[in-house]
């Protein structure tokens, strides 16, 4: 009976190491996987990244000639002001689906911090440039509603060239973050904002 206890005994040791062991390896591959797609996925952030910059690189020197037109509006004595001309302002449709499809199938988790952190100050500054850009959109269309020899018309003016000049530095501030951020897309150690 000794012989067939021992032969039990061993049987079961033999099932319970094969599970563990079978558990430790479908984990390990599983592991494997959820690394590789998360690398996949900060790729693709990285290229959506690039795209928006390419897209948003040109618009900044459109802007400029925006403001400085409202600028010299402003500047202008009352008795010589003619109506601005017409503004060559466009919000870019900046795509922000990489980074959502990162987040929803979990790969930020097993991306390097410093990685997640330096991509998500990108996406806020691309939250805010699209927030201020309806602002600004907003205030344009206002400015339309109000007759141009109306004393209210100045002060529609004031809140078009604030909004534009928000969304400007929103502009210029995900530029350069996105600069930075491409330059170096897998830093080693430092701070996010070098």
């Amino acid at each position: 009976m000794k012989g067939g206890a021992k032969k039990v005994v061993f049987e079961f040791l033999s099932i319970v190491i094969a599970v563990v062991l079978a558990m430790g390896l479908t984990e390990w591959r599983q592991d494997i996987l959820n690394h590789r797609q998360a690398e996949e996925s900060y790729k693709n952030i990285i290229e959506e990244i690039q795209n928006n910059y390419n897209s948003l690189l040109p618009d900044s020197t459109n802007m400029v000639s925006s403001i400085r037109s409202v600028d010299d509006w402003l500047r202008t004595s009352e008795d010589y002001r003619d109506t601005i001309e017409e503004m060559s302002y466009e919000l870019k449709l900046l795509s922000k689906s990489a980074w959502e499809v990162a987040k929803m199938n979990q790969s930020l988790t097993f991306i390097e911090n410093q990685r997640v952190l330096r991509a998500s100050i990108v996406y806020e500054f691309h939250d805010l440039y699209v927030t201020s850009g309806r602002d600004a959109f907003a205030a344009l269309r206002d400015l339309q509603r109000v007759n141009t020899e109306s004393p209210e018309y100045e002060g529609e003016m004031k809140a078009v060239r604030a909004s534009l000049t928000l969304t400007y530095n929103a502009l210029r501030g995900y530029l350069e973050i996105a600069r930075r951020l491409l330059k170096d897309p897998n830093p080693s150690s430092g701070s996010a904002t070098e």
